[in-house]
């Protein structure tokens, strides 16, 4: 099965599905026409060659009766007509039983006996005589005893066959002509009928490749014809009004939970804070360990219920404008109070409209997730650009992100294996409320290749239009990162 004959048909099997469905459509539709007209074709033609070859056969037995009935009757008047040109175009002949002619057409003049002598009291015989023939044409030939005045003869009536074979090339050749016209339109009406079908499906295909975990209400469009392609896209449909009923349960239930939590949370938080500051009443290491879980805690919750505002379309509200330059600034100093990190900034003057505090926790979680994993330094810029938007990037010089996984880590609850875990990471939540307060002002969040040789992760907001843009790249002040660098 490994030689040559079975490696053709793979490659032929591989070429095969490797064709798109409208292709294949098409080409299985022309080779079963173009079969069609074949085995119907050559059919037919064979046909029309043996109804007109009956046809010859029937008018020259019809006249080789007719011509010795007349022999018989009246030799004298009749033997004298077969030498004059027929209308017909049939070729007649009259001879004897040795052979001499005694009367035949013009046409004939000089020719020995077309066939044998027939036997009297038979039915007329057929021969087909190919050669030594006027118009060196196949004739069909009919001949019969009769009667003469001297003793029997045999009478011959020829019909010429070439009408027969004219007939057949002619109906050979339309066909011919016709059939590349016929395969060429049905291949043309497949290729359409299978393209318009696939343009639905394409659009089934369009539809669902945007709808997205906020966009579940959306829904395929169902074609009007009643087929498969109808019935897959009402079961989409059906699968998707699963699919958002499940999502909305599962918003329902983060939204209730997280607002249930944050009572008892604050309660312990409390609780803490009061045991600390009584004597013995709570051992102080393990407040600071309580304390910083319950903080934990909260931050998740929080994390969480901002996602299920996100997911109803309330995460942001934008009332006023804000100074993200300012927001940036409170940000880098946040972060200079951690001792090992060197802070560089480059941020201009920048107004968007939002609310303050959402897009204060956007830095923050950009700074804090450029904190983790910045070996020893970190990069904030926040610059106006020439199309009307505030670029917001946050750099680090960590071990960076892949570009696989760049997408990925704004997803929810996503931490990298090798990057993240749950002791010393977050809870996988941060870079996906980023994007989606960076959703809710009208901007954008993507992942890049930091010059510090981590990650950047940049952020584009709309940008208040009475902000004028500087004309030159910022230069990253280096007197600041001297004095404030570090402690």
């Amino acid at each position: 099965m490994s030689g040559p004959p079975a490696m053709r048909r793979a490659s032929l099997r591989g070429w095969w599905q490797g064709r798109g469905l409208q292709v294949r459509s098409t080409l299985v539709a022309v080779g079963a026409v173009a079969l069609a007209l074949l085995l119907l074709g050559a059919g037919g033609l064979l046909m029309l060659r043996m109804g007109l070859q009956s046809s010859a056969r029937h008018a020259a037995v019809l006249r080789a009766e007719d011509l010795a009935a007349q022999v018989t009757q009246d030799a004298d008047a009749a033997i004298p007509t077969v030498g004059v040109q027929s209308d017909d175009g049939m070729l007649l002949q009259v001879f004897d039983a040795a052979g001499g002619v005694i009367a035949q057409s013009p046409a004939l003049a000089g020719r020995s006996p077309l066939v044998p002598m027939a036997q009297p009291g038979r039915r007329p015989l057929v021969a087909t005589v190919h050669a030594d023939m006027p118009d060196r044409t196949t004739y069909l030939v009919a001949y019969t005893s009769a009667a003469g005045p001297n003793g029997q003869v045999t009478v011959a009536a020829a019909q010429s066959l070439e009408e027969r074979d004219r007939m057949v090339r002619e109906a050979a050749l339309a066909l011919l002509l016709m059939s590349p016209i016929l395969l060429l339109a049905v291949g043309l009406a497949t290729w359409i009928s299978v393209g318009r079908s696939l343009t639905t499906v394409d659009a089934i295909r369009a539809s669902v490749a945007r709808i997205g975990a906020g966009s579940l209400d959306s829904r395929v469009p169902v074609p009007a014809a009643h087929d498969a392609i109808q019935s897959l896209a009402a079961t989409m449909n059906q699968m998707l009004d699963r699919l958002e009923s499940s999502a909305e349960a599962q918003r329902r239930f983060i939204a209730d939970a997280s607002h249930e939590l944050k009572s008892p949370l604050a309660s312990m938080t409390t609780a803490l804070d009061v045991g600390a500051m009584t004597d013995g009443a709570i051992d102080r290491p393990a407040a600071e360990v309580l304390r910083d879980e319950v903080h934990r805690m909260s931050r998740l919750v929080s994390d969480l219920l901002l996602l299920a505002q996100a997911d109803e379309g309330h995460a942001s509200i934008r009332s006023h404008e804000v100074d993200l330059d300012d927001v940036a600034a409170h940000a880098a100093q946040r972060v200079r109070l951690d001792a090992r990190l060197t802070v560089l900034t480059a941020i201009e003057c920048a107004r968007v409209v939002g609310d303050a505090d959402r897009l204060e926790r956007m830095l923050r979680n950009l700074t804090d997730n450029a904190c983790r994993f910045a070996h020893s330094t970190v990069r904030i810029a926040v610059r106006n650009r020439f199309d009307g938007r505030v670029l917001v990037s946050v750099e680090d010089d960590g071990p960076g992100v892949p570009p696989d996984k760049r997408e990925a880590i704004f997803e929810r609850f996503v931490r990298l294996d090798e990057h993240r875990s749950r002791d010393g990471g977050g809870t996988g939540l941060g870079l996906a409320i980023v994007r989606e307060i960076a959703r809710a002002h009208g901007g954008t969040a993507q992942a890049d290749d930091s010059e510090l040789g981590g990650a950047r992760i940049l952020v584009l907001l709309p940008a208040v239009r009475d902000v004028e843009p500087i004309a030159r790249e910022p230069v990253i002040d280096v007197a600041e990162i001297a004095g404030q660098g570090r402690g």
